[in-house]
């Protein structure tokens, strides 16, 4: 319980202050709402880039899910999913929080769609990370559960189509 009351207090100062309020374990990477992000999931420490626009003031507000092709980091030196889509330069005028998760290392970085949990080394189930994502993210940012979408290009198109055949009730495009 004292978890959850500091929890609700620092979101009130955040909210009280306007700035970019965001999950526990996130680092600020510049000052417009762009955040790196760690978390545990499954054994595996995963990683994602986080957005919050900066008119961002805890209302409601939509989420896009923006998943990268095959070997294409979402941070580094070329973070080519950010830039290429243009969901980030969206998110900005548009006002939505965005997320740009990262698929493990396994023969080039890569996500596990339609394949068995245990089929060589691509044991990660990525469905349950990015559905423990979201999740997370409600923790401290005010998420429209009826306009949370998924998109993605080459693999990532993939495990978009795969996310919304897995957990249709999650997505609404």
């Amino acid at each position: 319980m004292p978890s959850n009351l500091i929890k609700v207090g620092a979101l009130f100062i955040c909210l009280l202050s306007l700035a970019g309020c965001t999950p526990d374990d996130c680092n600020i990477m510049d000052e417009l709402g762009l955040y790196d992000c760690a978390m545990e999931h499954d054994g595996a420490g995963r990683y994602y880039v986080l957005r919050v626009p900066n008119n961002y003031a805890g209302d409601s507000t939509p989420l896009v899910i923006d998943l990268h092709g095959y070997a294409s980091p979402v941070a580094g030196v070329f973070p080519a999913q950010r830039f290429i889509s243009g969901v980030d330069r969206k998110a900005q005028e548009e006002g939505f929080i965005a997320v740009w998760p990262q698929g493990l290392l396994m023969l080039g970085i890569s996500w596990n769609h339609n394949l068995p949990k245990n089929y060589t080394d691509r044991s990660a189930d990525d469905v349950d990370f990015i559905l423990a994502m979201i999740e997370h993210l409600k923790t401290t940012l005010n998420i429209d559960p009826s306009r949370i979408y998924v998109t993605g290009v080459s693999m990532g198109g993939g495990m978009a189509q795969t996310l919304g055949c897995a957990a249709p009730e999650t997505f609404a495009a």
